[in-house]
């Protein structure tokens, strides 16, 4: 059994309305297009900028304690190029399979 439009409905007069337009529909107000791309993003300082994050303080039950992250600066670059260094990779094994 196939479902028909019932003629009564919203949709059904919505439905009949659209389809009588002509011309172009995707640009109703007549806007500008706008393009996008690489240089309309402003990437400065994305995530920390490369720069290390500095040393902050923490309360914990009434005692202040310092995170050193100046300690840790020089890991956690060899673990970005490591992890930089595996993407390409795996981005050559994904082009190269194709």
């Amino acid at each position: 059994m196939l479902c028909a439009l019932d003629a009564s409905t919203a949709d059904r007069s919505l439905y009949d309305a659209a389809i009588t337009k002509s011309g172009v529909q995707n640009n109703p107000n007549n806007e500008q297009p706008v393009d996008i791309g690489p240089s309309s993003f402003d990437q400065t300082d994305l995530l920390g900028g490369g720069q290390c994050m500095s040393d902050f303080v923490i309360t914990v039950a009434g005692n202040p304690i310092t995170i050193a992250m100046s300690n840790i600066c020089s890991h956690l670059s060899m673990f970005g190029n490591v992890l930089l260094a595996v993407t390409l990779l795996l981005c050559i094994r994904i082009v190269s399979r194709g």
